[in-house]
């Protein structure tokens, strides 16, 4: 049985074991897989070139900490994906696989002649899909190893002009935080 003088100490002990709870955060890795970036339609006729070009923007980040390096030292940054061009009946006429650490850029290109037009002109798309990756984030969260920007744009054969540019970056990152004895999931 609880006496007056003991509520007050009694609420502050429930109180700090509250708040110490919220501070307990469990790293886990969890598999995710990034969704893909579908570019909008764009038009291209005899005599341009569609490309797609990507940047990683994510710096290094020492801060990281995961299971893999518990030194402190986190992961180089690192996209890995897959730029795919698609025809106006949905039916793939390009792909390429790139890899770009922090700061690179690589490029897809696909030319008209590729596309399977039979016309003077076609409608093209592309997509561009992140590889799986596990993450382990934890607080305070870090930089993200991959954080990509793209254009799409086409261009003229013969003098390089650039013709239409569209240009935005690719869903992030999650984060995932877990408090103890709760089971990971990926929405």
């Amino acid at each position: 049985m609880l006496t007056s003088s003991a509520v007050p100490a009694f609420c502050a002990g429930v109180l700090f074991i509250t708040f110490s709870a919220f501070g307990q955060n469990t790293v886990l890795p969890v598999a995710y897989t990034p969704p893909s970036s579908q570019l909008p339609p764009i038009g291209l006729a005899v005599g341009e070139t569609a490309q797609v070009n990507v940047v990683n923007t994510a710096v290094a980040n020492t801060a990281v900490v995961n299971i893999a390096t518990p030194s402190g030292s986190g992961p180089a940054p690192s996209c890995t994906g897959t730029i795919t061009f698609y025809n106006s009946t949905g039916a793939i006429v390009g792909t390429a696989a790139f890899t770009v650490g922090s700061g690179q850029i690589f490029s897809a290109t696909l030319p008209f002649a590729s596309t399977g037009a039979s016309g003077l002109r076609t409608v093209i798309r592309a997509a561009i899909a992140l590889s799986s990756g596990i993450a382990t984030l934890l607080p305070p969260v870090p930089q993200p190893s991959c954080a990509l920007a793209f254009s799409l744009e086409t261009y003229d054969n013969s003098t390089g002009v650039t013709h239409s540019l569209v240009s935005g970056t690719a869903p992030g990152p999650i984060a995932i935080f877990l408090r103890p004895g709760a089971s990971p999931s990926v929405p």
